[in-house]
C-alpha cells in the first residue's frame, strides 16, 4: 500500500479543524498544532478532521476531555462515511467508546488506532471505559515503555500497542542567544496537567531562598497551588506560545516536579524545554522514564522530595558549563528523538500495518 493510496480520519475530544494547521499558517505565532499528522500529509497521507459536534449536539464539548469525547452523534457521522477512510484515528480513550460500539454493533470493519490512553490506575470511571474500549480497537499507540508493560498486565494479548517517542516542534522550539537577559536570574516551571506536583515545588523553593535569595522561581500555572512561604512567583494569566518560548529562552533552569504515574504527565513542557536546550531538573515519574538519562540530559530526582529538588537546582545555577551541557544534550536528544518528521515516520508505519492486516480482531 503506498502511502497516498491512505485516507485518515482523525478524532480529536476538542474542536481542532479551526486552530490545527495555525503552525503552518503563522509559524512565528505557533508551533505545530496538528499533532504531527501534517507531516504524515507531507509524506502522501490524506487527513481529515471529523471534528467535535457544537453544543446543543455534544453538550459536553466544553467540559473535561474525558467527556467532551463521548460525542455519539459525531460518531455516527464517521460510521456514515466509514467508505471515505481507509482508517480512523481516536486521540485519546473517550474518543474511540461510541465508535468501536457502533462498529460491533454494524459489522463494520473500519480500522480504528487509539493514540494515548490516560492510563492510570485509581480512576474506576475511566477504567471501565477502557476496560471495554482498549481490547477492541486494532492498536494503542503509547508514549512510555511502562504503559506497554500495564496493558500486558491488565489485558494480556487481547490488547494490541506500540511504543513511539512523543513528538516535538523542534523549528519552533530552539535555542534562543538573541534575546535580553532576565533581569534577576529565575527558575522556570510550567504546566496545567494533573501530574504536576507544585506543593513539592514550593517547598524546594523555600529551601532554596535560603542559600540562594537573589534567584527567583517562576510558576506559570492556572492550577491552585499551595505556597505558604510566599517564595514561588506564580502567574495564572494566559501566555502565548510566543511569550512561553521567551520564558524558556531566558530561563536558567526549567523545573518540572511530577508526581508518579505511568502516563507521561509533563512531557510536552519536558520536550519543549529539550528543544530549548534547557537545563532541567525533573521527577523521575516512570510515564516519562523513557526521554531522561539523569546527568546526561537532565538532573532526575525522586518524585516528592522537595529536598533532592532543591541540590538539584542549586547546583545547576551554580555551574553555568555543567548546565550548558545538561541543555545541548538535551536539544540533542529531541532532535535525533522526537522531531515531529521521526514521530509521523514511526506513526504512518503503524498506520500501514494496521490497514494491511485488515479491519478489528474482534470481529473477524
Amino acid at each position: 500500500m503506498q502511502a497516498d493510496d491512505v485516507r485518515i480520519g482523525v478524532v480529536w475530544p476538542k474542536p481542532r479543524e479551526a486552530r490545527w494547521k495555525l503552525g503552518r499558517t503563522s509559524p512565528a505565532e505557533y508551533p505545530d498544532m496538528s499533532d504531527a499528522f501534517l507531516f504524515l500529509e507531507e509524506e502522501g497521507f490524506q487527513i481529515d478532521i471529523e471534528e467535535s459536534l457544537p453544543w446543543p449536539f455534544n453538550p459536553m464539548v466544553n467540559v473535561h476531555e474525558f467527556y467532551s469525547g463521548l460525542d455519539p452523534l459525531r460518531a455516527a457521522r464517521v460510521m456514515t462515511r466509514m467508505r471515505r477512510y481507509d482508517a480512523v484515528v481516536c486521540m485519546g480513550d473517550a474518543t474511540a467508546f461510541f465508535l468501536v460500539a457502533m462498529r460491533s454493533v454494524l459489522g463494520f470493519r473500519l480500522p480504528i488506532i487509539l493514540v494515548d490512553p490516560a492510563l492510570a490506575p485509581g480512576y474506576p470511571r475511566r477504567k471501565r471505559l477502557q476496560d471495554y474500549v482498549l481490547p477492541r480497537v486494532d492498536r494503542v499507540i503509547v508514549f512510555g515503555r511502562v504503559q506497554l508493560d500495564y496493558l500486558r498486565s491488565e489485558y494480556g494479548s487481547s490488547v494490541s500497542a506500540d511504543f513511539i517517542h512523543h513528538r516535538a516542534d523542534t523549528d519552533f522550539y530552539q535555542p534562543s542567544h538573541d534575546g535580553e537577559a532576565a533581569d534577576r536570574p529565575y527558575i522556570l516551571s510550567v504546566g496545567l496537567d494533573g501530574a504536576r506536583d507544585f506543593e513539592t515545588l514550593a517547598h524546594a523553593a523555600r529551601a532554596f531562598a535560603e542559600t540562594d535569595p537573589a534567584w527567583r522561581i517562576v510558576l506559570h500555572t492556572s492550577r491552585p497551588v499551595s505556597d505558604p512561604s510566599g517564595r514561588l512567583e506564580i502567574s495564572g494569566e494566559t501566555i502565548s506560545f510566543v511569550g512561553l518560548r521567551e520564558l524558556y529562552a531566558r530561563a536558567s533552569v526549567v523545573a518540572i516536579p511530577l508526581k508518579d504515574a505511568i502516563h507521561p504527565g509533563g512531557i510536552n513542557t519536558l520536550l519543549e524545554a529539550m528543544a530549548m536546550a534547557r537545563p532541567i531538573v525533573i521527577s523521575a515519574s516512570r510515564g516519562i522514564g523513557d526521554y531522561l538519562a539523569d546527568g546526561r540530559n537532565a538532573s532526575v530526582v525522586p518524585p516528592g522530595d522537595a529536598c533532592a529538588m532543591c541540590t538539584a537546582m542549586a547546583t545547576l545555577v551554580r555551574s553555568p558549563e555543567q548546565a550548558r551541557r545538561l541543555g545541548e544534550e538535551a536539544r540533542r536528544f529531541v532532535v535525533d528523538t522526537c522531531d515531529n518528521r521521526l514521530y509521523a515516520r514511526d506513526f504512518a508505519t503503524i498506520i500501514r500495518e494496521v490497514i494491511t492486516q485488515g479491519g478489528s480482531r474482534r470481529e473477524r
